[in-house]
């Protein structure tokens, strides 16, 4: 007899909407300051998932140049999880309120062509 498994739906942990999209970030590791121009998957007010395929560990504090048409942001975050041969969430530190406004124009300007992300 074959049993029925039922799996939970995953609640959203995240407080911001994320909006899948494919732009650049220059990344480097606080420590070595070597560049990598990598993909954003997708961005929130909160942090970005960033694909790579040798991706930082948990806990490495980055430098990051996010860019969006002729807007950038440089500011630093701490990478929250780390998957090989994928890539690596990333949460924002932003320092001031100038660094937030940026935020929040890169995420209107690429949310207005990118979609919402649920999953």
């Amino acid at each position: 007899m074959r049993q029925n498994l039922v799996v939970p739906t995953r609640k959203e942990r995240r407080a911001q909407s994320r909006y899948r999209l494919n732009a650049g970030v220059c990344i480097s590791d606080q420590r070595s300051a070597v560049p990598n121009w990598c993909n954003i998957a997708d961005i929130s007010q909160g942090g970005c998932y960033i694909e790579m395929v040798m991706p930082f560990p948990k806990g490495t504090i980055l430098n990051l140049e996010v860019r969006a048409g002729s807007m950038r942001l440089r500011t630093r975050g701490k990478v929250l999880s780390s998957l090989p041969g994928k890539g690596m969430g990333v949460q924002f530190k932003i320092e001031d309120d100038a660094q937030r406004d940026q935020l929040g124009e890169i995420t209107e300007f690429l949310a207005a062509g990118a979609t919402s992300r649920q999953d």
